[in-house]
C-alpha cells in the first residue's frame, strides 16, 4: 500500500537558515489553518521533523512535519509583472428619459400642467386672429365660467366606474423595477395626485404596479398597470 500512495512522492530537504511557509492553525479557530509566511528553519531533526523559529508566537520556537513546510521562494524584482491590456473598455452614461421616449416633466413643466391662468392674464392676445364677433363671444364664454379653466383639472360627480371583481381574492402585485430618475418622476406624479385630491392613501389588499407612458407631447403619463385585474372584472 505504501508503495502505491509513495508514487508520486518527492524528497524534500530543507537546511537550516531556509525560509519556509508553516501550515498552522488559525488563532481563535483551531480547526482551521492556513500557511503562515515566512519562518526560518533552525535545525533538522528527522528526515521529516524540523524546528522552526515563530518569535511572533508565544512558543518562540516548534517542531513541524515535513508535511506542514512549503519553501518561500522571494520574488524576483528585476522580472516586471507583465502588463495588462484591456479586452474592452466600457462606459457607463447616465439614466436619461428620453431612452424611454419620455421627456422628464419638471423640463417641461410649462407643457405638462395646464397654463390656462397664464393665458387668462392675456386672453385677447391668444385671440387676435378671430374677428371680433367670434372674439367677444369666446372671451364671454370663458369668463361666465372661470371655474373651468383653472390651472388644476376638476373632476366630475355626474358618474363614476365601479369595479365589480365579484368574489375573486385579492391580488397582490410588487413595484416594477425602475430607474431612480424614473421612480422620482413616478413619486413626483402621485404627490401631484394626492395634493389635488384625484388619489387617497389607502391600505387595500390590491394592488397594481405602476408604469409611465410616453404622451403625444413626450411627457410621462402616469398609469396603473391593471392587466390581471380585468381577467377579473365585470
Amino acid at each position: 500500500m505504501k508503495t502505491n500512495f509513495d508514487k508520486k512522492s518527492v524528497a524534500r530537504i530543507f537546511s537550516p537558515g531556509d525560509r519556509v511557509l508553516v501550515l498552522l492553525p488559525l488563532i481563535g479557530s483551531g480547526l482551521q489553518a492556513k500557511f503562515s509566511s515566512p519562518y526560518v528553519i533552525e535545525r533538522k531533526l528527522s528526515d521529516t521533523n524540523y524546528v522552526i523559529h515563530t518569535p511572533d508566537h508565544r512558543k518562540k520556537t516548534c517542531v513541524c512535519h515535513i508535511n506542514m513546510l512549503k519553501m518561500y521562494v522571494d520574488r524576483d524584482k528585476s522580472v516586471l509583472p507583465p502588463v495588462v491590456t484591456p479586452v474592452a473598455t466600457m462606459s457607463v452614461t447616465p439614466y436619461d428619459p428620453s431612452d424611454d421616449g419620455l421627456n422628464d416633466r419638471r423640463s417641461y413643466f410649462s407643457c405638462a400642467r395646464l397654463r390656462n391662468s397664464e393665458i387668462l392674464s392675456n386672453l385677447e392676445a391668444h385671440l387676435v386672429h378671430l374677428s371680433d364677433s367670434t372674439r367677444s363671444d369666446i372671451s364671454r364664454l370663458i369668463l361666465n365660467d372661470p371655474i373651468l379653466f383653472g390651472d388644476i383639472p376638476t373632476q366630475t360627480d355626474v358618474l363614476c366606474h365601479d369595479i365589480d371583481v365579484e368574489d375573486h381574492p385579492p391580488i397582490k402585485q410588487r413595484a416594477y423595477r425602475v430607474h431612480p430618475t424614473k421612480r422620482a418622476i413616478m413619486q413626483q406624479e402621485a404627490t401631484y395626485l394626492v395634493e389635488n385630491c384625484f388619489a387617497v392613501p389607502t391600505n387595500s389588499p390590491w394592488s397594481s404596479p405602476s408604469l409611465l407612458v410616453p404622451k403625444s407631447d413626450q411627457t410621462p403619463r402616469f398609469c396603473n398597470d391593471y392587466q390581471k385585474e380585468h381577467h377579473y372584472q365585470t
